[in-house]
């Protein structure tokens, strides 16, 4: 059973840095959405698999409430957004496509490095996923930094929290169930806070750019 588990991490925590790695790539946002509800659903299953094979029921409802909130509500309210507004393609990056690859390559690099290997030994269950976590990890800090559309920022936000998520629970941090609820409330109101400041700032401005909001003045 235990060579099965791994295996089932593993896969699911590549599916994490794989999402996250493609969202450098698209052009669409709602691709990014897509890459986005697929990571979740990829955190729910480490989730759900570690609490069936430790029979933590408070895992398990932890990864239900994953499912709901960033499987379900989150990319519902953001696809709802993008049916409301005709947004341009917000997918341009500060480096090039070719920068961005070798920045891609050098992070999930340092996410195999010696100095992080330690880590390994805490995930017991898959001594090989929290390489590939760290690296979703710090893809999705990248992709705040290096993209310029508002939504594009906002997703990669979303995508850094899973990764910490799935991370956490590899590694044997428990959490209990009243602070589950409360990361959740805090994620939708966060995404709903974040929703309106875009729909005005498309409505008013007319760009989802953040870099030419820079040079905006009132």
């Amino acid at each position: 059973m235990e060579p099965l588990l791994s295996a089932v991490l593993i896969s699911l925590a590549g599916l994490v840095l794989c999402a996250a790695l493609a969202m450098h790539v698209v052009h669409q946002e709602r691709m990014l959405l897509l890459l986005y509800v697929i990571q979740s659903l990829s955190v729910t299953g480490v989730l759900g698999a570690l609490a069936w094979h430790d029979r933590l029921p408070g895992l398990f409802l932890a990864s239900l409430i994953t499912l709901l909130v960033k499987g379900i509500a989150a990319p519902t309210m953001l696809s709802r957004l993008l049916a409301r507004h005709t947004l341009r393609p917000t997918a341009s990056r500060y480096l090039n496509l070719p920068l961005t690859l070798l920045v891609l390559i050098l992070l999930i690099s340092f996410a195999h490095a010696a100095p992080l290997a330690p880590l390994a030994a805490l995930a017991r269950s898959a001594p090989r996923a929290p390489a590939l976590l760290l690296g979703s990890f710090f893809v999705s800090l990248f992709l705040l930094i290096n993209r310029r559309g508002v939504l594009s920022q906002i997703i990669g936000m979303l995508s850094l929290e899973n990764s910490v998520i799935a991370l956490g629970a590899l590694l044997g941090v428990e959490q209990a169930v009243g602070l589950e609820l409360g990361i959740a409330f805090d994620i939708i109101l966060w995404v709903s806070i974040a929703a309106f400041m875009v729909s005005l700032i498309q409505r008013h401005f007319g760009t989802l750019d953040s870099t030419a909001l820079r040079h905006l003045s009132e």
